[in-house]
């Protein structure tokens, strides 16, 4: 199954109904999720049994440079922050290219919701056979107290069911393979603009 997106343009996050959906905490929902399952969402590194699952899945193609990606949530979790990464040849590669960490989480709206955020997609040309994917985590900050490093992900943060995690694959077509390029961080910690449009967050 294949799909394809439109480039998109700077921070913006919208909150919507989402019809149909069924019971997780968050998944991708544009690029297409690996499966629509909630079933073992709290499994390092994709959900339980869609680790390196590359064939007979959604596959969603993207450009380059700034892209919105969709991600549903259905329940709802106080500060629980979103961490979106790249990986590519396998899922083994998240934690040396963050698109986007510390993605604070929007306490307005009632579940079901899409949230819309922007992030950078790298100018990589991925194949179906570089074997390209984003993930996404969500972290339940509000189930714990003590710091979660990002060694500790694929640990849940300390319990199953402290993080949930959902995988994209995609196809990118840009210029460089993905073996060149650079391990890199981004994290809303840095500053720049909230992701979330004016008056959407609580205060």
């Amino acid at each position: 199954m294949w799909a394809t997106r439109k480039e998109s343009v700077w921070i913006a996050v919208c909150l919507c109904t989402f019809v149909g959906v069924i019971e997780m905490h968050a998944m991708w929902a544009d690029p297409a999720p690996r499966s629509q399952s909630n079933g073992g969402l709290k499994d390092w590194p994709c959900g339980a049994g869609l680790t390196d699952v590359f064939e007979d899945v959604p596959t969603t193609t993207l450009s380059p440079g700034v892209q919105t990606v969709l991600f549903t949530e259905t329940i709802a979790h106080t500060g629980s922050p979103y961490r979106i990464a790249f990986t590519y040849e396998s899922d083994t590669r998240y934690d040396s290219y963050v698109l986007f960490d510390h993605i604070p989480h929007n306490e307005v709206g009632a579940t079901p919701k899409v949230h819309a955020v922007n992030v950078t997609i790298p100018n990589v040309a991925c194949t179906a056979e570089a074997r390209c994917a984003l993930q996404l985590i969500q972290v339940m900050t509000d189930k714990f107290t003590e710091p979660c490093p990002p060694s500790e992900l694929p640990n849940s943060c300390g319990q199953i069911g402290f993080a949930y995690f959902s995988c994209a694959n995609v196809i990118i077509d840009g210029d460089i393979p993905p073996s060149s390029l650079d391990p890199f961080y981004a994290s809303y910690l840095g500053g720049g603009p909230s992701p979330y449009r004016p008056g959407e967050v609580g205060e």
